[in-house]
């Protein structure tokens, strides 16, 4: 009978501690809810800043955007002092050189990402 009562205290000892972990797995799935709700939330509100911005957009432009995006994982990055921030990479001479006889509205691409280069007053 003691080893029986000595087997019983020690499932009573284990089972608490089941019930403790269960416990804490609980809080933790309602404070990982709630941050992903607080996430949803804001991606919500970025998709449709975004969505506002890109109205005003050419929409050949943004289609273009859109299908790099898609293939590539990047839209468009940066030009920035003969880097592109698309691949961290600086640019050839060869590719400045084209880049730079490129019109000011031609759509221009990263040779190493594929993502379109924007090109500001300190791109070369």
């Amino acid at each position: 009978m003691e080893r029986l009562d000595a087997l019983r205290e020690r499932q009573a000892a284990q089972q608490q501690i089941v019930d403790d972990i269960q416990g804490s797995f609980g809080t933790i799935r309602a404070e990982l809810d709630e941050a992903l709700a607080e996430v949803e939330t804001e991606a919500a509100g970025v998709r449709l800043q975004r969505a506002e911005f890109a109205e005003g957009l050419d929409t050949g432009l943004v289609a273009v955007y859109e299908k790099t995006l898609a293939k590539r994982g990047v839209g468009a990055a940066r030009l920035f002092h003969g880097t592109s921030e698309a691949s961290g990479m600086k640019l050839s001479p060869g590719d400045l050189a084209e880049i730079k006889a490129a019109s000011a509205d031609d759509i221009v691409f990263c040779p190493d990402s594929g993502a379109i280069l924007v090109r500001s007053d300190e791109w070369s």
